[in-house]
């Protein structure tokens, strides 16, 4: 939800009220990116950031879509949009050297099917 609030914001943005704007910015930082630094939640359950360690494309997904809310309000915002973007060109790598081993294994599988057809 970040992500699709993040690009109205931005496309939208000439065509808001004050209000609007105010609102939309308020649900990205409050709703999307300061959530996103929580570790642990009251319960002791795992907090809304457990997709920064994984391998899978929950990791892209989630680092992907808070990027966007971070560039959307980095105007106003300048210090969490860096701390959010930082913290994603860190994490992003994990899945990315697990696609690198699997498209490589992927792409000899699908040539050994070519050569069989």
């Amino acid at each position: 939800m970040t992500h699709a609030f993040g690009i109205g914001y931005d496309w939208l943005f000439d065509a808001l009220s004050a209000e609007e704007r105010v609102t939309l910015r308020t649900a990205i930082i409050e709703k999307g990116l300061k959530p996103s630094f929580v570790d642990k939640l009251p319960n002791a359950a795992r907090g809304y950031n457990w997709w920064l360690t994984v391998t899978h494309n929950w990791n892209q997904v989630c680092n992907g879509g808070l990027t966007v809310g971070a560039l959307a309000v980095a105007d106003e915002e300048p210090e969490l949009a860096e701390r959010v973007i930082r913290r994603a060109l860190d994490s992003i790598k994990l899945p990315m050297v697990r696609m690198r081993r699997t498209a490589v294994g992927t792409k000899g599988q699908v040539l050994a099917l070519r050569d069989k057809l």
